[in-house]
């Protein structure tokens, strides 16, 4: 009883901590994040620039290279530049996507290309790029800068073929869920993994930390993002309409797993129907959510993405605690029971 008691104390003092400290890097790193967007020139992307910061966003990546950075024994702050510069350049992907993608909103509000035009997002985009590569610069001094540039450089590459499958498995049909895997991990888990290279790398990690942040990243990659896709379904509070995936002819783990397990007549033609006309109509979003629930679908979606986050967790505990590693735990532990 006295262990228990213990534990919840230990609980209590963990929590207020790890939020405050939250709080203390994300307000760097969107001070960081504005003082870049407010300063860029000329006024037609300063605009669109501050609007996407204003915008919001969980700024996870550049926390995790901070964390990431104290897990191995380096001074988190200093790496607020390697941080900020993924978030510039996952920001960056972010704008393109929306465009390939046609998607009208992104948490809630106009995507920049609504807002503004095709023009305006493809160069802000493009912008976004070069400044990312020159707020890296500001660590060229440091002992590891090469492994720093060769990460957001291997990072950019495969996050540019991440999204060249997701536009081809929008038109093939033969998707699988290894597929999507290898998809998501170039995607999500590719910068997610960047961000905690980045860390280890300004904190002079040793391999054996390395290797194991590397399996944490991938883990949490692929769990972060099924997660997405699960809450696409199932919240009101992702910033957009829900089932906007299935509008837009996206083949998720859901998508693709209901495919390989529907029977009937009926569910085969509605699932034949999506993928023939790449999405379905707002109307018919329902109709895919209750097939993909009667089939058990969600669950196992659901247990899919738990199961990437408890991986996660092993390989952070396999690392030699210290308070960083506890706030990393803490992250993801906010990270798995977020609602959008």
């Amino acid at each position: 009883m006295r262990g228990r008691e213990e534990n919840v104390k230990q609980k209590k003092k963990i929590m207020p901590e790890f939020k405050d400290i939250y709080k203390e890097y994300f307000d760097l790193i969107q001070n960081k994040l504005f003082e870049i967007a407010e300063n860029t020139k000329p006024n037609s992307m300063k605009e669109p620039f501050v609007y996407l910061i204003e915008n919001g966003g969980k700024r996870l990546r550049p926390i995790l290279t901070m964390l990431s950075a104290g897990a191995v024994n380096g001074n988190p702050l200093e790496a607020i530049n390697s941080g900020v510069s993924l978030e510039i350049m996952h920001n960056f992907t972010l704008v393109h996507d929306d465009i390939m993608d046609s998607s009208p909103l992104r948490r809630g509000k106009e995507t920049v290309h609504t807002k503004w035009d095709n023009s305006v997002a493809i160069l802000l985009g493009d912008l976004m790029l070069g400044i990312a590569l020159q707020l890296l610069m500001q660590d060229a001094k440091h002992q590891n800068f090469i492994n720093l540039q060769e990460v957001f450089n291997d990072s950019l590459v495969v996050v540019c073929k991440g999204q060249a499958l997701d536009v081809e498995y929008n038109i093939k049909q033969d998707i699988n869920v290894d597929d999507y895997l290898d998809m998501i991990s170039k995607k999500t888990g590719n910068l997610i993994k960047a961000s905690v290279l980045m860390g280890c790398y300004i904190g002079n990690a040793n391999d054996k930390e390395i290797k194991l942040l590397e399996e944490f990243s991938y883990s949490l990659g692929l769990a972060f993002q099924i997660q997405d896709d699960y809450l696409d379904l199932t919240s009101d509070d992702t910033g957009k309409i829900i089932g906007q995936d299935i509008v837009e002819g996206k083949k998720t783990f859901m998508i693709i797993r209901s495919k390989e397990l529907a029977e009937s007549k009926e569910d085969k033609e509605l699932i034949n129907k999506f993928y023939q006309n790449n999405g379905l109509q707002r109307d018919e979003i329902q109709n895919m959510l209750n097939l993909i629930t009667k089939l058990g679908v969600l669950d196992e979606a659901k247990d899919k993405f738990e199961s990437y986050y408890q991986n996660a967790y092993d390989s952070i505990n396999k690392l030699k605690q210290n308070e960083y590693t506890t706030m990393i735990k803490e992250l993801v532990k906010l990270t798995k029971n977020r609602k959008f």
